[in-house]
């Protein structure tokens, strides 16, 4: 009886983890935003658009944040700032590719993943 209870706890266990959709503690706003900047990178990563185009779009979504209200709520605050972070260091690393060469496909899809992790949203490969 006890196994069958584990694999019960188990599975419910596996399947509220990376479920998808939006993590409890962000607002939609800043959610949906972070989405169209994850969408961008994987424009990009896509050969859809070029890095120039990407970073320009990036940063324009990036400046958006600057819109939302601050939130009394700490831990609201803690897990949209670690977004803002993954955001930061997507939109530098871009900028650092365009004006120095210094990073490749490979950091960006660091970067996008990372990105992905916070948002509950699939990593690539």
């Amino acid at each position: 009886m006890k196994k069958i209870a584990l694999l019960l706890i188990f599975a419910l266990i596996l399947s509220l983890v990376g479920c998808g959709g939006k993590p409890n503690g962000i607002r939609k706003g800043v959610y949906n935003l972070s989405l169209a900047i994850l969408s961008t990178s994987d424009q990009y990563l896509d050969f859809k658009i070029t890095a120039d185009e990407a970073y320009e779009k990036i940063n324009k979504l990036y400046e958006r944040f600057n819109e939302f209200e601050d939130v009394e709520n700490l831990s609201t605050q803690i897990n949209e700032m670690s977004i803002k972070v993954c955001l930061h260091d997507l939109n530098n690393t871009f900028r650092l590719l365009i004006w120095y060469g210094e990073k490749s496909y490979d950091n960006i899809l660091e970067k996008r993943n990372n990105l992905a992790v916070k948002l509950n949203e699939k990593t690539r490969k």
